[in-house]
């Protein structure tokens, strides 16, 4: 995962934890619970997550296969699961 300012970049331990939070927040758990799972302040969990659903809103604008990919993994994932 790469962000692109420069003076704004975070560094590899913090997007380590914006990834971590917005996975769990895409698996369904809220800001609470994604705050105790990573022992941080809920405020923080939740700049993470915003942080990581921005992100993922600037990838679908700038690359127009980006929700292809997606749809392509979930299809994949959802007949995994039903096997």
């Amino acid at each position: 995962m790469t962000l692109a300012r420069h003076s704004d970049t975070p560094n590899f331990d913090k997007i380590e934890k914006i990834d971590e939070a917005g996975r769990a927040s895409i698996k369904g758990y809220n800001i609470p619970e994604i705050a105790e799972l990573m022992n941080i302040d809920p405020s923080t969990a939740r700049k993470y997550v915003n942080e990581y659903h921005s992100f993922l809103e600037k990838q679908a604008e700038n690359d127009p296969y980006f929700l292809d990919r997606i749809q392509v993994n979930t299809l994949k994932t959802l007949s995994e699961t039903n096997e």
